[in-house]
């Protein structure tokens, strides 16, 4: 045989293998995640008019105390770290709790008690 049924037989036989429920092949059928990019965008822009608004008070010699707070930041979506509260995307949080848990700062001090919930 050439090589050419060779390799077409192999495709074959390699489809037929990909066509079984195989966990390694399930994943794809997976859908992803609703992402929220309509909510992110309009504050993303709501952010950009208020800093605007804000660069234009100074230009005109306003007081930055006399600004307005800008508005709050949605961040239902973040991870909390346990260890130090920051709040990380998943991907971001994957990588920082593990690195956060080892950190020295995040530990109580040795010559120091815990309080205790103990009443006596």
């Amino acid at each position: 045989m050439s090589s050419y049924f060779l390799h077409r037989q192999l495709i074959v036989q390699s489809s037929r293998f990909s066509n079984q429920a195989d966990p390694c092949f399930s994943s794809f059928s997976q859908k992803p995640a609703k992402s929220n990019w309509r909510k992110k965008h309009e504050e993303f822009i709501a952010n950009i008019r208020a800093a605007k608004q804000a660069q234009d008070f100074i230009k005109n010699g306003g007081d930055v105390r006399d600004l307005p707070p800008p508005p709050p930041m949605d961040t239902s979506d973040l991870v909390p770290c346990p260890h130090c509260g920051r709040k990380f995307s998943e991907s971001a949080a994957e990588r920082h709790i593990p690195k956060c848990a080892n950190m020295r700062h995040n530990k109580p001090a040795p010559g120091k008690a815990q309080k205790s919930t103990v009443r006596r």
